[in-house]
């Protein structure tokens, strides 16, 4: 892998990265900003898509049309879904998919999945650059268009698509990587535990759950 894309949702989720890079150049696209350059001897391309499924979709499209990379890795953070994935640890994801969409016409039509793998290669990487933070859990992640701030909500997802964390882009950044044939892995910092505190415990936390999935991320490229 010789150029890798970092997508992130927020701006926090991708400054550290960016000051790990040494920047060649910044590139405007479909109104998005496209930061390039190396980290080591890999070339990155890294932007942030925005909140929500199809800002996420957009992203990923844009930049493997305009970009061509033999990767993507989406960083960030998320709220947990299971006591596993608990306050402020990493998650990186085994599959990705949604809470909110009718399953079965994606079962039904092109990929003919609602699940949507993580490359092995970028996987154990992440995992391997976790160790530095205290590790990971792999898992599911699953993604929607809502905030999740209850807890009777956060339980109705895990029941109905089980799951690590939630957040609101990664499974449509993976749904777009799997239809181009792109490699693709997510790591997620949880910011919040995804019920009635989470709010004030997002706000508190972003910065630095999101320095931490970047700090991993940096990481992992080194190591590819």
């Amino acid at each position: 892998m010789k150029k890798i894309g970092v997508i992130a949702s927020l701006p926090e989720e991708l400054a550290v990265l960016e000051k790990g890079m040494k920047i060649t150049g910044e590139v405007e696209r479909a109104g998005l900003k496209f930061i390039e350059g190396t980290i080591g001897e890999k070339q990155v391309v890294a932007t942030i898509c925005g909140v929500g499924k199809v800002n996420g979709a957009r992203t990923a499209q844009v930049m493997i049309d305009g970009f061509s990379p033999d990767a993507i890795i989406h960083t960030g953070v998320a709220g947990s879904l299971h006591e596993s994935a608990s306050h402020l640890s990493l998650v990186v994801s085994t599959e990705l998919t949604y809470h909110d969409a009718d399953m079965q016409w994606l079962m039904d039509c092109p990929p003919y999945t609602d699940l949507f793998p993580a490359d092995e290669a970028l996987r154990s990487a992440l995992m391997q650059s976790a160790q530095a933070y205290g590790g990971a859990n792999a898992g599911r992640m699953v993604t929607g268009d809502r905030f999740i701030r209850s807890r009777e909500v956060k339980e109705d997802i895990y029941a109905r698509r089980g799951g690590l964390c939630v957040d609101m882009e990664t499974g449509a950044t993976a749904h777009v990587a799997v239809l181009n044939g792109v490699p693709y892995c997510a790591i997620k910092c949880i910011s919040d535990m995804a019920d009635d505190s989470a709010g004030g415990t997002f706000e508190d936390f972003v910065a630095v759950a999101a320095d931490k999935a970047a700090g991993s991320t940096l990481r992992a490229i080194e190591l590819l």
